[in-house]
């Protein structure tokens, strides 16, 4: 016995052997004792009968206590288990759920204990109510120098599910913010749909939305006339009556821009008689930026 220990001393390969020996009877006397593993996770629905849904919040995560020996425990840190509620059969109601570990996708090993934090979850199952509603794209940041966004494609309208209370009032729900911060070339990508309350369920979740962006233009009308929104009983005289000014946008918008288009006006409802230095109102088609405006101010006389 003596010789052999002087001979595992001196020998570098039976070191090694004796040493990975002496790990591998660690790791089999480890896994075999008892531990604790606490882990927490999500909560999810399945099954729920057609034009049935929920009307209440479940509980952002459960904490499971899982107890038993190490081997059993590992699969439990490979594949976090899931809670599943399965509401298959279940009509309009509430419903006090006790969590068991049938819920838990996979399901431990029997050998393994599992104890739920909460350990019952409450359910309001309620017919769902639909509607069409709007949808908007909002757009953030500015494109590339000399570039402009011409045009949003998207579709109009998406369907919103959710208990009949929460529709209440919703017109519209949006994606989330689209950057088109430094861009010069379209964009195509698909947005997720948001809408006020997890409890409302939009279909689709998410949509294709393509941002058309093109090369800036100018251009400049002149001598347009400026129209006077007054009152019946108003003598009201414009110095200058005409206005030029200067346009910016995408290329195929400045080229297609006409006059008609272009709305110019001073509003004088709300003036007493008297004389005033008043600025027009200039609206322009969406897409298209007013550089300048020759004058700026006018000269109101109302009598």
């Amino acid at each position: 016995m003596f010789q052999f220990l002087r001979g595992l001393i001196g020998d570098p390969g039976l070191k090694i052997i004796a040493l990975i020996i002496g790990i591998l009877l660690w790791f089999l006397a480890s896994i075999e004792r008892t531990y604790q593993l606490d882990i927490k996770t999500p909560t999810e629905i399945i099954n729920p009968d057609t034009g049935y849904l929920l009307a209440n919040l479940l509980p952002e995560s459960i904490t499971i206590r899982f107890e038993g020996k190490g081997s059993r425990l590992i699969p439990l840190r490979v594949q976090k288990p899931r809670i599943i509620l399965n509401l298959k059969g279940r009509k309009s109601g509430y419903y006090d759920i006790h969590l068991t570990r049938h819920n838990l996708l996979p399901e431990p090993h029997p050998e393994v204990a599992a104890n739920f934090s909460p350990r019952r979850i409450k359910v309001h199952l309620v017919r769902e109510s639909s509607r069409n509603v709007d949808l908007w794209v909002p757009i953030a940041g500015i494109p590339n120098k000399d570039y402009a966004v011409c045009e949003v494609k998207n579709p109009n309208k998406v369907l919103i599910r959710a208990p009949q209370d929460l529709l209440v009032g919703v017109t519209q729900v949006s994606t989330e913010t689209l950057s088109v911060e430094g861009e010069k070339s379209n964009i195509d990508t698909s947005l997720q749909v948001i809408t006020q309350s997890p409890l409302i369920k939009a279909t689709p979740e998410s949509v294709p939305v393509t941002v058309v962006i093109e090369e800036c233009g100018e251009t400049t009308f002149s001598y347009l006339p400026i129209a006077i929104e007054r009152k019946m009983d108003q003598l009201v005289m414009v110095s200058p009556e005409r206005v030029t000014i200067r346009i910016k946008g995408p290329k195929s918008k400045v080229e297609a821009l006409t006059q008609s288009q272009i709305e110019i006006k001073i509003n004088v409802t709300r003036l007493n008689k008297g004389d005033f230095l008043l600025p027009a109102q200039i609206s322009l088609p969406p897409g298209l930026d007013l550089i300048s405006s020759n004058p700026k101010i006018f000269r109101v006389v109302i009598k």
